[in-house]
């Protein structure tokens, strides 16, 4: 986070400010390959964060500037970034710089829904998907390492390729609630700080059990969540408005 952090200010410092413009752009891109060798979702935002400059500033400033300054952070950013692509490309194969992306589709996207989807337990689901990717991989098991992502990535794309509106529908109510929750009930339920009640509405949802939802949605745990999610549609109505 710190090096995530500190990408971002030279970044923005580097827009503002016109003298030192191309060195505080080289060193938010060399800050952004370090911050992307430690948390690799981090090569992603960094691109976007490249793009949207060049988006909105290009007629203003002009192709040349825009195009230059996009040039001088990528070349920082893969200064740091490229050594490990090249060492992975040479010892697996792929310019990934981790096997996260197939670690989590696997892991958790595929075995939860194959669990929910033939009403199993996680366990029962990681062996019947293991049989699966030991029938095609060579290393004999499931590991997600980087030799074993391309077999993992078939198994698990095959699988959901088969039920993908189900899959969709799955993923959706899965994820959602990450983005509705207000983060500290889950940080004092998980650390025992204090006795807060959570809502498990993706399971009940996705069994069908709507009338034990709207009985949990109508208690007093069910009203905050409620009110949490209107504030935070009219805190993101004030800023868009805005």
């Amino acid at each position: 986070m710190p090096l995530f952090l500190a990408g971002v200010y030279a970044l923005l410092r580097a827009y503002r400010s016109e003298s030192d413009s191309r060195w505080m752009l080289a060193g938010s891109g060399v800050l952004f390959g370090f911050s992307a060798l430690t948390r690799p979702e981090v090569q992603f935002l960094a691109l976007i964060l490249v793009a949207l400059p060049i988006i909105f500033f290009t007629r203003r400033l002009g192709w040349k500037r825009m195009g230059g300054n996009a040039l001088v952070f990528l070349i920082g950013f893969y200064m740091i970034l490229s050594p490990w692509l090249i060492r992975n490309q040479l010892t697996y194969g792929s310019l990934q710089t981790s096997s996260i992306a197939v670690h989590k589709l696997y892991l958790f996207d595929l075995l939860y829904f194959y669990a929910h989807e033939n009403n199993v337990s996680f366990k029962e689901a990681r062996e019947a998907m293991r049989a699966r990717v030991v029938a095609i991989s060579p290393y004999g098991n499931d590991d997600p390492t980087f030799a074993n992502a391309p077999y993992l990535r078939k198994v698990a794309l095959d699988y959901i390729q088969e039920r993908p509106l189900q899959f969709g529908a799955f993923y959706l109510l899965k994820t959602l609630p990450f983005f509705l929750s207000d983060g500290f009930r889950y940080v004092a339920s998980k650390f025992d700080v204090v006795d807060v009640p959570t809502i498990n509405i993706t399971s009940l949802a996705l069994k069908g059990h709507f009338r034990e939802l709207t009985a949990v949605l109508a208690s007093k745990a069910g009203v905050e969540l409620l009110l949490l999610l209107v504030g935070g549609a009219f805190w993101l109505f004030i800023n868009v408005a805005m």
